[in-house]
């Protein structure tokens, strides 16, 4: 099991830096587990590929329904929103990149992000063993 943030199942039906490492995931069978909010921004993200002509709102659609069919369990906000704001604010960062963090700690799983700045963040600290680059991604 792990977990993936919306930047690396963008990469799934998008061609991205790193995108056959992303599919790499899908392929293996892995059961994939987000936090709830992972909806919103995966859609949103297909939202700004169309407003930018990308995309056709058409692939848009159907790399949404993509996307969601690949997540094993979407787990609630709510129930990773207390840790993720405890470990926003023990980092001084946003909280929203931290239901992350909180949902793979609460699983003992690997986070899997492309997000080098809030991997970077981590580094000096106890919770750096929880997150991986997809690009280090094995």
């Amino acid at each position: 099991m792990i977990v993936v943030d919306a930047n690396v199942a963008i990469k799934w039906v998008v061609e991205q830096p790193h995108f056959e490492r992303a599919r790499d995931i899908v392929v293996r069978d892995i059961s994939l587990i987000v936090p709830g909010m992972f909806v919103a921004e995966v859609t949103s993200t297909l939202w700004r590929y169309v407003r930018t002509n990308e995309i056709s709102a058409s692939q848009a659609r159907a790399g949404l329904a993509s996307i969601l069919g690949q997540i094993s369990t979407f787990e609630q906000d709510a129930d990773l929103a207390e840790d993720a704001l405890s470990r926003g604010v023990e980092l001084n960062c946003a909280p929203y990149d931290c239901f992350y963090l909180a949902l793979a700690m609460r699983r003992d799983a690997s986070f899997v992000t492309a997000d080098k700045r809030f991997i970077n963040r981590l580094a000096n600290t106890r919770y750096k063993r929880h997150v991986v680059h997809l690009a280090d991604w094995t």
